[in-house]
């Protein structure tokens, strides 16, 4: 709102500047960074999942819960001519908009952040106000799925590490936007529920990749890892709207959710495999694995099935 506090020194355009050519030049950026946190996420599946996608007989990709949209700024874009990204979040979507259209003003209004525990209760409190103005919250996003432990909106808590530098990891994940960004401008970002979606881009070229979110199991209440509520009369309804589809469609879900929806999808076939499980609440945990399934199911002229 303009005020700055008693005796504090705004920061000006110069000094945010100098902090975000320092994070940009300091950076070590992996070849296919991950911007947004979120736990499930597609970065240690991704091979897998691009073999699935790359032999359908699409050349739309629709990834209808976007969440990280990670398969969205990384699947072959000599493949897929049209990449839709769609997520029911609207101040996630206005994140990667804000990164697709103005990537420079975003890396340095993050940049300038200090990593601390105090500032990652204030996004909390940003992200839960409905005043607060939708790019700030945008912002605050980004600050809390990096800042908290895997990523989480709620029940988090503030990354605590022994051995690695995640100030610096923060700051790697700051710079990776100007990478990332170029990979956006040729997706399509859409805010709207997932049953819109399948019914906007259905068609038989089209391949929709779903990651719904988790479903609690056996008490592991996942739901708090998520900003939406999505239950098993949710996950159940939207197997269910797969049999209409014309086009292809690509489910990537845990073992134990997909044993709760799989006589109500259409006829599948399924990968199995295990990935690294990043809801863990303390760091005296050991890093987990969890079973996965891709259940797919392509088109005649596909390559796998």
């Amino acid at each position: 709102d303009g005020v700055t506090p008693s005796g504090v020194t705004p920061i000006n355009d110069v000094v945010m500047d100098e902090v975000k050519n320092h994070v940009l030049q300091t950076a070590k950026l992996s070849k296919r960074p991950k911007l947004i946190a979120y736990p499930g996420g597609d970065y240690y599946l991704f091979n897998d999942l691009n073999k699935v996608f790359t032999r359908s007989a699409s050349n739309v990709f629709v990834e209808v819960f976007g969440g990280s949209c990670h398969s969205s700024l990384n699947v072959d874009r000599n493949k897929f001519k049209v990449i839709v990204c769609n997520d029911i979040d609207s101040v996630l979507i206005t994140f990667f908009k804000l990164a697709q259209n103005n990537p420079e003003e975003l890396v340095k209004n993050l940049a300038i952040l200090p990593f601390s525990r105090e500032l990652l209760d204030i996004a909390l409190n940003i992200l839960d106000d409905p005043k607060a103005n939708i790019v700030t919250k945008a912002v605050m996003l980004f600050y809390a799925t990096r800042s908290s432990y895997n990523g989480l909106m709620k029940d988090g808590g503030f990354k605590v590490a022994r051995v690695s530098n995640i100030a610096r990891t923060y700051t790697n994940a700051v710079a990776a936007i100007i990478d990332c960004a170029k990979r956006t401008k040729d997706v399509v970002f859409e805010n709207k529920d997932y049953r819109e979606i399948l019914k906007l881009y259905d068609s038989k070229k089209t391949l929709f990749y779903l990651d719904p979110p988790y479903i609690s199991v056996n008490n592991k209440r996942r739901e708090k890892y998520y900003r939406f509520s999505f239950t098993l009369a949710d996950l159940k309804t939207m197997a269910r709207s797969l049999h209409a589809l014309k086009g292809e469609f690509v489910l990537k879900i845990s073992m134990d959710n997909y044993e709760l929806i799989k006589n109500d999808l259409p006829r599948h076939n399924t990968i199995e495999l295990e990935a690294p499980l990043y809801m863990i609440k303390t760091i005296k945990e050991k890093r987990k694995r969890i079973k996965m399934i891709i259940a797919y199911k392509h088109n005649k002229k596909s390559r796998l099935g």
